[in-house]
């Protein structure tokens, strides 16, 4: 059964979610001043562990492993009177 589900995003870094290979990550916003993703999820698929990370403007992207590379989802602001901006990527095996 296809469906929509909406998972915070952790202001961590590197962190996974428990999805679908063939899930998409629809949009990355922010809600009430939290980063969130919107995914497509069939959950007749096998969940594997979907890496991701989160940086800030002006931090460094690094440490990022030699078989790996980052596909961009997007930016999300914080909202009105904050300064955050967020930039999502999913971290994937280069031959993907």
């Amino acid at each position: 059964m296809k469906t929509i589900r909406k998972y915070q995003v952790p202001i961590t870094g590197r962190f996974f979610l428990a999805l679908a290979k063939e899930d998409v990550v629809l949009s990355f916003q922010c809600q009430d001043g939290v980063p969130t993703i919107w995914v497509e999820r069939n959950t007749a698929h096998v969940e594997v562990d979907r890496w991701f990370r989160l940086y800030d403007s002006e931090q460094p992207i690094e440490n990022i492993p030699e078989d790996a590379s980052l596909h961009y989802i997007g930016t999300a602001q914080e909202g009105p009177g904050f300064t955050s901006v967020w930039h999502l990527f999913e971290e994937v095996e280069k031959n993907e």
